[in-house]
Order: C-alpha cells, then sequence, then structure tokens
C-alpha cells in the first residue's frame, strides 16, 4: 500500500503516471482509497473519476473521514465507496492511499496505517 499526501495541483499528474506505471508494468486495476473528503478529497476524487473516463485501471474503492454525514454526501454525489471506520482498509487492501486531511493529522495517519 502506497501513500501520498501531495497537493492539490499534483494529483492530476500523480494519477496519470500511475496510470502509465500501471499500463507498462501490470496488468491489473489499481485501487485507490481516500482518506478525508473535504475540499482536497472532494478535488482528489473528481480527479480520479475524470481519469475512470479514458481507463478502467483506476477505481476508488473506498473514501473515509470522520464526519458521517459528509461522507452520505459523497457517497451520494460522488457514488463512491464510503467506510465509517479506518480499519475497514485492511479489508479492502488499496494499492494506493491519498491522504486528504490536514497537515497537523496526516503524521498520525500514516503512523496508524503502519502499525
Amino acid at each position: 500500500m502506497k501513500f501520498s499526501s501531495c497537493s492539490l495541483f499534483s494529483v492530476t499528474p500523480i494519477l496519470i503516471l500511475l496510470y502509465i506505471v500501471c499500463q507498462v508494468f501490470f496488468s491489473k486495476k489499481i485501487k485507490i482509497a481516500i482518506i478525508g473528503a473535504g475540499l482536497i478529497g472532494k478535488e482528489r476524487i473528481e480527479a480520479i473519476q475524470y481519469i475512470s473516463k479514458f481507463t478502467n485501471e483506476i477505481e476508488i474503492c473506498a473514501v473515509f473521514d470522520l464526519n458521517q454525514e459528509l461522507l452520505k454526501k459523497i457517497e451520494e454525489k460522488y457514488n463512491v465507496p464510503v467506510i465509517y471506520d479506518l480499519n475497514e482498509l485492511n479489508n479492502i487492501n488499496p494499492d494506493w492511499v491519498f491522504i486528504s486531511t490536514p497537515n497537523d493529522v496526516i503524521y498520525d495517519i500514516i503512523k496508524y496505517a503502519f502499525s
């Protein structure tokens, strides 16, 4: 599982690069999870869905946020799977995780993910 906490402006180039790498080296669909469903998380969902229009090799497998009301809205608006407990990521086993949270909690999420 790879983690990314890149800026908003670098999301689409990273996804394009990920797609190219997958096409060249792998023959499997890449499952992407997004932690944080605020402004940055929504932008990442939209970027992934945009690229998904051109390829079936990338999919959003889960979106997580502490705000359950926000998750329900995200699920309805973007038609993506959401999880209400971060431990559920262990069952989903994503290939790539975008951490789209405020900077002051990113470290704790990465630390938790690797424990």
